[in-house]
């Protein structure tokens, strides 16, 4: 623990809810309970790093999402990542047959209840359906699912696949994602052909219904990943996400309008103003993306002389501090 804190790493903590609804979710060795969990957290959070913590939404947990916010936050902990339980391993039976998926209804409501209470707490709320909010459109949802980059999960084998959500190696059989493996301590073979065929798997041709949605650039016709689960294609939108994404992505376009634009008065000409994010909405990977836009702004702006400058540059100072990150 203290050599991951001294050497700067980002931790992802995985926890669902309070101790008191985290026990009966989860499965402990003799001796082991939530309190552990808790423990690390406070341990992360007293040496300067702010984990981020992962949450899955059962049905029975999906009411008390703000009320989860509000536990982590106290903690320390101000990243808190939403997502509801699906298929996950070989099957949905043994360990999985005591959850229960949530409504889209009930868990999208609760989702924006959960942004509602990060708002005071300066605490702010993730989750897929809006990942890509304010990015450059990508071809897919998913790049490192589309073989961006060089990014890879190592699973409990050795294997090198696309998807973290692939490291059950009977999925694995089933769809063939993987792309290289480690060999001894040192060596590590990595497929490029593969990489790329696999790659152009996940990259979806937009059906027409996504064409029309006005949030098509945000969800991207969906994780690939739960689209498998859903309908067994990777390609094939599955319909829980969208009417998530559908839901949740006009809240938050309506939340970052209210915030950019809600103290200004009515008038018939075009109002430029610096993009204004809600606090409950500063997470790293959504600010990153805030600060690339106001960036490209803060270059034109320059270019052309325009006074607004200034304020962008004070809008990126403000979401860099509430996020964390350094300038």
């Amino acid at each position: 623990m203290r050599f991951l804190v001294e050497h700067g790493f980002q931790l992802t903590v995985s926890m669902d809810a309070k101790p008191e609804l985290q026990g009966p979710q989860r499965i402990y060795r003799k001796g082991l309970s939530p309190t552990q969990t808790v423990d690390t957290i406070k341990f992360l959070v007293d040496n300067g790093i702010s984990p981020r913590i992962r949450s899955t939404v059962t049905g029975e947990t999906v009411h008390h999402m703000a009320e989860t916010v509000a536990y982590f936050a106290g903690l320390g902990a101000t990243f808190i990542h939403f997502e509801p339980v699906g298929p996950s391993g070989t099957s949905s039976v043994g360990r999985l047959a005591r959850y229960t998926t949530p409504t889209a209804e009930d868990y999208s409501t609760n989702l924006l209840r959960a942004l509602d209470a990060a708002r005071p707490l300066n605490a702010g709320v993730f989750g897929y359906a809006y990942q890509h909010l304010l990015s450059s459109p990508p071809k897919s949802y998913c790049e490192p699912m589309s073989g961006v980059d060089s990014y890879n999960v190592l699973n409990a084998s050795g294997e090198l696949i696309m998807c973290p959500e692939m490291q059950d190696p009977a999925r694995n059989d089933d769809f063939q994602h993987n792309v290289g493996r480690v060999s001894g301590r040192r060596t590590v073979t990595v497929d490029i052909t593969r990489k790329e065929d696999v790659g152009k798997l996940a990259v979806p041709v937009q059906v027409l219904s996504c064409q029309t949605c006005y949030a098509r650039d945000i969800c991207k016709s969906g994780c690939p990943s739960r689209n498998i689960q859903a309908t067994g294609s990777l390609t094939k939108l599955d319909p829980y996400s969208c009417a998530v994404a559908k839901r949740v992505c006009a809240d938050i376009l309506g939340r970052m309008a209210q915030e950019t634009f809600g103290a200004v008065a009515g008038c018939q000409e075009p109002i430029l103003r610096p993009l204004a994010m809600p606090a409950e909405l500063c997470t790293p990977p959504i600010v990153a993306n805030a600060i690339s836009v106001l960036q490209r702004a803060k270059i034109v702006f320059a270019l052309t002389g325009e006074t607004l400058a200034p304020q962008v540059h004070t809008e990126i100072e403000r979401l860099t501090q509430l996020a964390g990150l350094s300038t």
